[in-house]
């Protein structure tokens, strides 16, 4: 059974794209990213149920803080799943608020930033804590899949790699 899919090139501002990884276990499903908004977020979980519709999403594995990684967490959370992250990830409403603000602070069109229509990028992006805070090397294990879960830090102080161990995926 193949275990692992990643989701590339889902798009966003200023020509950055963002992948998502996809880990099968026997029935459930391991996100790895949420992506950067509420339609990202439902654009994976809609990948995810096509590839194993019998299987439940239990679980999000956030690979590090930046806003393409975890804005979609809260769509996930409303599904019931559950949030791992490193220990410093999280997103507070006073973060939020701060990015809502810069966006709609940088529309040059006045008319449009008196609509605040930075603000409507951000719909259904909510503030959350992870389930599980990664401190140090760890495991995951789903039915099936034994995950290993490093601290990576690099890119930013936050990120985590996955290791999954029967197909040797990285």
């Amino acid at each position: 059974m193949k275990r692992c899919f990643w989701l590339t090139g889902l798009s966003h501002a200023d020509f950055f794209s963002v992948n998502t990884g996809l880990i099968l276990g026997d029935s459930e499903t391991v996100i790895v990213d949420t992506g950067f908004n509420l339609e990202s977020a439902r654009t994976i979980y809609d990948f995810a149920y096509y590839i194993a519709p019998n299987n439940k999403i239990t679980t999000v594995v956030n690979l590090e803080k930046h806003y393409d990684h975890i804005f979609g967490n809260a769509y996930f959370i409303e599904k019931g799943c559950k949030i791992i992250a490193h220990r410093d990830v999280c997103l507070t409403e006073e973060e939020l608020e701060q990015y809502k603000k810069g966006a709609n602070d940088s529309i040059s069109i006045a008319r449009r930033r008196e609509n605040r229509e930075g603000y409507l990028y951000f719909e259904g992006v909510k503030p959350f804590v992870p389930d599980r805070k990664i401190e140090k090397d760890s495991r995951l294990f789903i039915d099936g899949v034994d995950i290993e879960i490093y601290l990576a830090p690099g890119h930013t102080d936050t990120n985590l790699i996955l290791y999954e161990k029967q197909e040797k995926v990285m």
